[in-house]
């Protein structure tokens, strides 16, 4: 019997004709079949199983108030269906209002839509965290009623040390919440956000060491990924999330936006963009999608939306990967947001 990660990412791909790694880069499986058994062996629907993720992701940070509702029913209105946010973002109410519009004037459906949502750090632990995803459910109001994705946006606790060993215990606690709001369907998938290798194996051996039965594997883990980052830490924890069966959704694929705006010398993705008629941008999205497997660009200019989701037309040969990929190596690794690697 294939195994519940298994399932997962090939119902991914099934329901959306992605090309996931882990086996499934160019496979294409049927969706009814693959969707009865995720909802038999996880006890969901099958519609629910099918659609676990949507390829068209746009990101929220950093947008509030009034401009977030703008850019949800600006992207929305231009196909994008994966609306990203985080408790942290403070914009989980206006992206609430902007959905609950959308879905009166009948443009779009609940079922349209996947809405992922994280828990903060100052939500690490069992109790907070139980208490942060009922206050991110209520931000988000009754028109969505349940998240498609829950996270835990970050390995360590607000007001803690990195070396704080409080920082592990906090974070099972949470990932014990997280579980029970995916078995009562308050959350429909639920993963991890900026773990890196040594924190992703303490929790998958945390889950098959589990008596209870009660913890679940992760089923996406969100982190930083552009070819600066092409290190041999991110391709060996793109590894384990492959061993792992989890979902690779890379964040900040243009680095915040000095990877396209002149900060920093990209040559090479420049050649590939003159070469295959693209922008910067997109070659950068597009290897993203080809490195992970989903990607949330953000931006609040509709031309510029525009731009990101028609990264996924664009065609890179694996000569064209592999100069992208060396990236890291003539300018050296760059992180342009957080770094979790001092976490324990």
């Amino acid at each position: 019997m294939p195994s519940r990660n298994f399932v997962f990412k090939a119902a991914v791909g099934a329901a959306l004709g992605l090309t996931i790694g882990y086996g499934f880069r160019r496979l294409q499986v049927h969706r009814a079949a693959v969707a009865e058994e995720q909802a038999r062996q996880l006890g969901q629907s099958a519609d629910t199983a099918a659609d676990i993720l949507k390829r068209r992701v746009v990101g929220t940070f950093r947008v509030r108030g009034d401009q977030a509702r703008e850019v949800v029913r600006t992207a929305v209105r231009m196909g994008y269906r994966h609306i990203d946010s985080a408790a942290v973002y403070r914009n989980e109410a206006a992206i609430g209002e902007a959905l609950a519009e959308l879905f009166a004037e009948g443009f779009v459906s609940r079922s349209d839509m996947f809405i992922t949502t994280k828990l903060g750090p100052k939500s690490q632990g069992y109790d907070r965290a139980r208490e942060a995803i009922g206050a991110s459910l209520a931000s988000l109001g009754e028109s969505p009623g349940f998240v498609d994705l829950l996270l835990i946006h970050w390995p360590g606790s607000q007001g803690m040390q990195p070396g704080d060993p409080r920082n592990a215990q906090n974070r099972l606690g949470t990932w014990r919440a997280v579980c029970e709001a995916y078995r009562d369907g308050r959350a429909r998938s639920i993963g991890v956000s900026n773990y890196t290798h040594a924190q992703l194996s303490e929790l998958a051996a945390a889950v098959r060491s589990d008596a209870t039965g009660t913890l679940v594997m992760p089923m996406v883990n969100q982190f930083e990924l552009h070819p600066l980052m092409w290190t041999p830490d991110t391709r060996a924890l793109i590894g384990l999330c492959r061993e792992l069966g989890i979902c690779v959704q890379g964040y900040s694929c243009l680095g915040e936006g000095h990877l396209v705006n002149g900060d920093v010398d990209v040559r090479e993705a420049r050649g590939v963009a003159e070469r295959t008629g693209a922008t910067v941008a997109q070659v950068l999205i597009r290897w993203a999608l080809e490195r992970g497997d989903v990607v949330m660009p953000k931006s609040t200019h509709a031309a510029r939306m525009a731009e990101n989701l028609a990264a996924t037309d664009v065609v890179l040969s694996e000569a064209d990967l592999a100069l992208l990929d060396g990236m890291a190596e003539r300018l050296g690794p760059r992180r342009f947001c957080w770094d979790p690697t001092q976490i324990v």
